[in-house]
């Protein structure tokens, strides 16, 4: 599995791994190789592998322009922060900002599935379940089903930041892929999030999303 890093608050939207290496996970003949950016672009240059043959599953939003695959325009749409936040009040209406929660959109081929919310507990670490009352949870679907079509989404698990200004949920920024935060459904959520982004991406069904019996809920307290 590909190596992720603590969480750093940019308005770039890219993830930095601790060896400042751009890592991406292929599938070649159903095995999994990971590679950074530079290595794949030599390989690709080089005709050692060609895009037809493999699939692509970038864990960075830090892509070369030049790097073509079939999701190159969400994860551009991603990486501009700025901009997806100001199509997301011109066109969805929504306020927006900087937050230190994450909800979890699984979207499969038949539909989305929303997994329980991820917190941040400090810079380091982070928390799921994440309880949220509905008052607060239904909206937030709303708002990842409108984003997700805002960005013609394709299936992979998808992390929307977000926050909150008293009772209102604001959005933050939008990770095509299980970034940083997705290491708390490590051991608590079944499948976790980096297990849903594969199935997601070869097709394969997930029937549900479950959360351990003996994992400790936190619940949101405006």
């Amino acid at each position: 599995m590909p190596s992720v890093a603590p969480h750093t608050q940019n308005l770039s939207g890219t993830e930095e791994s601790p060896s400042s290496r751009t890592e991406v996970a292929i599938q070649v003949d159903c095995e999994v190789e990971i590679e950074t950016i530079a290595r794949l672009q030599q390989k690709l240059t080089n005709g050692t592998i060609c895009l037809e043959d493999i699939l692509l599953c970038p864990l960075t939003l830090d892509i070369p322009v030049s790097l073509e695959f079939p999701q190159r325009g969400i994860y551009q749409d991603c990486r501009d922060v700025l901009e997806l936040r100001q199509r997301v009040e011109k066109d969805l209406h929504s306020f927006t900002g900087e937050g230190n929660f994450w909800l979890p959109i699984v979207l499969t081929s038949k539909g989305a599935l929303y997994a329980e919310a991820i917190a941040s507990a400090d810079p380091l670490s982070y928390l799921q379940p994440f309880h949220l009352p509905d008052r607060y949870r239904q909206p937030l679907y709303e708002l990842g089903q409108r984003l997700l079509k805002l960005v013609s989404a394709t299936p992979s698990t998808y992390l929307m930041q977000f926050g909150f200004a008293g009772e209102t949920v604001f959005f933050d920024r939008l990770f095509p892929f299980p970034a940083t935060p997705a290491i708390a459904s490590l051991n608590i959520q079944l499948p976790n999030l980096f297990a849903c982004h594969w199935h997601c991406l070869t097709n394969t069904p997930i029937l549900d999303l479950t959360i351990a019996p003996a994992s400790e809920y936190r619940v949101f307290q405006p």
